[in-house]
């Protein structure tokens, strides 16, 4: 399992919530949708940005603190990686009911 941005880089590390999400779905899946920090009422951009680069034991804290949620449509397919958003989406073979275990 890992999490991916649009520029191929591995996020898994920085939002360990999301990540632990995923695995628990069960299932093989290809996820697009984007990751968000709510805080007071408004969508944190800056929080999202805090995560990268960071050590373990910070982004720990930072994710009890201040929880990221993926906004996504899901469906069961290829775990394979690949760069291009639409021949990851060609793969899925049916849809897959558990959005609102990583919401």
């Amino acid at each position: 399992m890992f999490l991916q941005s649009r520029n191929l880089r591995d996020l898994t590390a920085a939002f360990p919530e999301i990540a632990e999400a995923a695995v628990a779905l069960g299932e093989d899946v290809v996820i697009d949708g984007e990751a968000v920090i709510h805080i007071e009422g408004r969508l944190d951009f800056g929080a999202l940005q805090r995560r990268t680069n960071r050590r373990p034991r910070t982004v720990a804290e930072l994710a009890r603190q201040q929880p990221a949620h993926l906004i996504s449509g899901v469906r069961a397919g290829s775990r394979e990686p690949t760069g291009d958003r639409e021949s990851a989406f060609q793969q899925v073979d049916r849809p897959l009911v558990a959005l609102h275990s990583l919401v």
